[in-house]
């Protein structure tokens, strides 16, 4: 039996838990508007702190063991089995498909650029709002945080663990050092700076996510390593006799763990943890990503079915700790809740009122929890899908659109019962204690049922589950933003003191086309393959900001072949630009006209391969378009 891991920590994190106060039942709510924290951690699992390995084999985190302690511990909160998915939920208070997001890549990612997103009514009541991490709900022109209601926003580069290159609010901003020690910099001291406006922090790290390649050594720091922390934390575990794995992925949570120890002893120093609501969640349930199944099994001690991407236990059920020291007393809530209930919860701590023009929420306001234990919406349903490869949503696979580039409906790819697709048999519902899960219901209440091990049978419920999930998809796949590629939002100008903004507003993704016309064009997640056969196109929803001249160039990724290509940009109304390629990866065209167009109805533009002669084009990942003039 090898000893349990006792890795350096902190002084501030080893503080903490004298730091703030359980809280006391029926103290007085506070007089001034709360400042509100919500901290959402990546990929970190149900299982993923060390209150929850009693033997003591597992991860080092007296901060979240505090939290846990001493924070109203919801123990059966509900979250999207993919990143993406659930931050949309949450920013929206909407389940995410409303929203226009289905997935994490692909243009799948992208929210809808006519919701509402929780920054927005806060700000209009005064709140200042910042956000800083992992964002990942849009990355091109409109989409970005500080397009979406954020006062303050620091985007950081996904996957990229030291040095990374963010971006604030629009501008480049290279940092040195771990990324989560510079992303915990700015949470600090976006409290510093809070004056006497009430604050709204959405404080998103990028741990314990891990590499894209993540080789089974240590490679501290490194693009393709696993699990990633400063190699003395990682050093402490293996020492302790803990897998090389398993002490980078402890090491990465101890580290973070670190890190949030800072912004709540910031909060004491300041004197304001009184009047600081905060919640801390993950994202979605965690990943294998180099784990043998020893390994699996000692990181998962609750035992829970499936992994990120399911609808499993281990999928989408997260951890949920809210704290406010002195207003709530600490208490575990075993009722139903989810990720969209947080942003009706917010508004209502906040005295917000929701918009004139607020869409229907999914959520509910957990206040009567929070403060009393009470529910009034234990009957609610929720439901989950897979919106993977394993549902017959597969990246490669765009839903069919009309002449205008929109979603069809109906059509095979979201249509239950189809033969072609296996939505049936990857959905969840839960309510009350049953939850129906890939066509087998549980008992959740009962440890067995917890792990969704031991099915029972219930033929009517089974039927009466299966029918509130059908009515749901229905709903769902009427909404005009469902299954839906966003639109191009193209800037009539370009700051000319801001080169970083040109850069990042000009370009987009290949990926983003609503339309792929071609046998051997296939829409990747980061890229386009297969072009290079004439009447091979790609269609994209676009908006220019104002009419005028554009100029566009494609940048591939790979050795151009010898082989030249015609390559054309056309509107519909059959205005183009032609390109020939060469041996450089970029092209460039000649100006086009375009007319001024908004997001509620954008314009098509066409990517053509021209010509009678076929030539194999390489990878396709970006195209840039931006003001012919630069000005």
């Amino acid at each position: 039996m090898r000893k349990a891991p006792l890795p350096p920590l902190s002084a501030l994190a080893t503080a903490l838990l004298a730091l703030a106060p359980l809280a006391c039942a029926g103290a007085t709510p506070p007089t001034a508007r709360p400042n509100i924290i919500v901290i959402q951690t990546d990929d970190q699992g149900y299982d993923d702190m060390g209150f929850r390995h009693p033997s003591g084999h597992g991860p080092r985190t007296p901060t979240f063991d505090a939290l846990a302690a001493r924070s109203v511990r919801f123990e059966n909160f509900y979250v999207a089995p993919l990143c993406s998915p659930t931050r949309a939920t949450f920013l929206t208070g909407r389940h995410h498909l409303r929203t226009g997001v289905w997935g994490v890549h692909a243009g799948q990612d992208f929210l809808a650029l006519d919701e509402t997103t929780i920054a927005q009514p806060l700000r209009a009541a005064g709140y200042r709002t910042g956000f800083m991490g992992k964002w990942h709900v849009g990355k091109t022109t409109g989409y970005f945080p500080w397009e979406r209601g954020f006062e303050e926003a620091t985007m950081a580069r996904l996957y990229v663990y030291k040095d990374n290159p963010m971006m604030r609010n629009g501008r480049p901003l290279p940092t040195e050092g771990w990324t989560e020690e510079r992303l915990a910099d700015m949470a600090i001291d976006f409290i510093d700076r809070a004056g006497d406006r009430p604050f709204f922090l959405y404080y998103c790290p990028i741990t314990c996510h891990g590499g894209v390649a993540s080789p089974r050594e240590i490679n501290d720091g490194g693009p393709n390593a696993g699990f990633h922390a400063p190699p003395e934390f990682i050093e402490a575990y293996r020492q302790a006799g803990v897998s090389t794995e398993l002490a980078r992925l402890y090491g990465s949570l101890t580290f973070l763990d670190t890190q949030l120890a800072r912004l709540f002893a910031e909060l004491q120093k300041r004197g304001l943890a009184e009047n600081t609501l905060v919640f801390v969640l993950g994202d979605n349930g965690p990943t294998h990503q180099t784990l043998n199944e020893d390994e699996w099994r000692e990181r998962n001690p609750s035992g829970l079915r499936g992994a990120k991407t399911r609808v499993d236990e281990n999928g989408v059920r997260s951890f949920l700790f809210v704290t406010q020291p002195g207003h709530l007393a600490s208490r575990v809530v075993h009722d139903v809740a989810t990720v969209a209930d947080l942003y009706p919860t917010i508004l209502a701590a906040a005295g917000v009122p929701l918009p004139a023009d607020q869409r229907p929420l999914d959520g509910f306001d957990l206040r009567p929890l929070l403060e009393r234990g009470e529910w009034s919406h234990a009957g609610r349903a929720w439901c989950q899908i897979e919106v993977l490869n394993s549902a017959g949503l597969e990246v490669s696979k765009l839903p069919r659109v009309d002449a205008a580039g929109l979603t069809v409906r109906p059509q095979p790819l979201l249509t239950l019962g189809d033969a072609s697709n296996t939505i049936d048999r990857v959905f969840s519902v839960r309510r009350g204690d049953l939850k129906l899960t890939k066509g087998s219901l549980y008992d959740v209440s009962t440890p067995g049922g917890r792990r969704e091990l031991d099915a029972i049978e219930n033929p009517a419920t089974k039927t009466e589950f299966a029918a509130l999930f059908a009515n749901w998809w229905r709903d769902i796949v009427a909404q005009p933003s469902s299954f839906q590629k966003p639109v191009l939002v193209v800037p009539a100008r370009v700051p000319a003191d801001n080169p970083g903004a040109a850069a990042i507003a000009t370009g987009f993704y290949a990926y983003l086309a609503v339309a792929a016309q071609g046998a051997a064009v296939r829409v990747e997640n980061h890229a386009v393959l297969g072009l290079g056969n004439p009447g091979d196109r790609l269609t994209f929803r676009v908006a220019p900001g104002a009419s005028g001249a554009y100029r566009a160039s494609l940048r591939f990724r790979g050795k151009m072949p010898a082989e030249s290509a015609t390559l054309r940009l056309r509107l519909d109304d059959g205005t183009s630009v032609e390109a020939t390629t060469g041996e450089e990866n970029e092209i460039v065209f000649a100006p086009l006209a375009l007319p001024a167009a908004t997001p509620a109805a954008p314009i098509l533009l066409h990517l053509e391969v021209a010509g009678s002669v076929a030539a194999k084009l390489p990878a396709l990942p970006e195209i840039r378009l931006a003001p012919a003039s630069g000005s």
